[in-house]
């Protein structure tokens, strides 16, 4: 008798992100919007940096009569750390209500499953394994799905409009410096897989202490 073929992290991780995600899709696409205004005042942060530099620093020790520009720019830069801040705190706060809301369905989910099972699969299966599958599994499945949710939203929001801003300010650097993308990406990868390895025992070994003590 073959074993069925173990699916990937990443195949389990889309199903259970098709499945649990579509009723709090309203709520995702808000997030979006604020993670989309963060990045947008992150960026316009940094397009600000060569005119802080060009006239509020050196224009200014140049020529004093220029010191009129300097409160222009430092209310541009106060509106968009304030933005960004209260951005952040909305898409963050929101994001957190979704992953602990789709916590408990999959938790209502694997409750109603063990109640379908019948007296073998508790008897060859652990109370402690059960009761870490409920509650310490799920938390770090809810990890995963608030970090990857957040991290593509935010964190590739932010990245392309940081690209934006270095393409306009020196489009030949910008190319020079995505040359390193390659190797990075190359680290992360490996880093990745490393840190899933490691959190696959710590499941492991949690299952087996919660064993233990039931």
């Amino acid at each position: 008798m073959t074993k069925p073929a173990q699916k990937s992290s990443w195949q389990i991780l889309s199903r259970l992100l098709k499945k649990y995600t579509k009723p709090y899709l309203g709520q995702i696409g808000i997030a979006m919007i604020f993670m989309l205004t963060a990045a947008a005042a992150t960026a316009s942060f940094a397009k600000l940096l060569q005119p802080i530099l060009d006239k509020a620093m050196i224009g200014v020790q140049k020529n004093p009569e220029t010191l009129h520009v300097v409160i222009p720019l430092g209310l541009m830069i106060m509106a968009s750390f304030i933005i960004r801040g209260a951005a952040t705190y909305l898409h963050t706060t929101r994001m957190n209500k979704v992953s602990q809301s789709i916590v408990a369905d999959i938790q209502k989910d694997v409750f109603s499953h063990f109640m379908t099972l019948d007296l073998k699969f508790f008897h060859d299966n652990p109370s402690g394994h059960l009761v870490s599958r409920v509650t310490n599994d799920v938390n770090v499945m809810r990890a995963a799905v608030s970090d990857t949710m957040t991290g593509i939203g935010n964190n590739l929001l932010t990245l392309l409009f940081l690209l934006g801003v270095m393409l306009v300010q020196d489009w030949k650097l910008t190319l020079i410096c995505l040359t390193v993308f390659p190797l990075a990406s190359g680290l992360v990868y490996v880093l990745g897989r490393r840190l899933r390895k490691i959190s696959k025992n710590m499941q492991a070994q949690t299952a087996h202490l919660m064993g233990v003590l039931t």
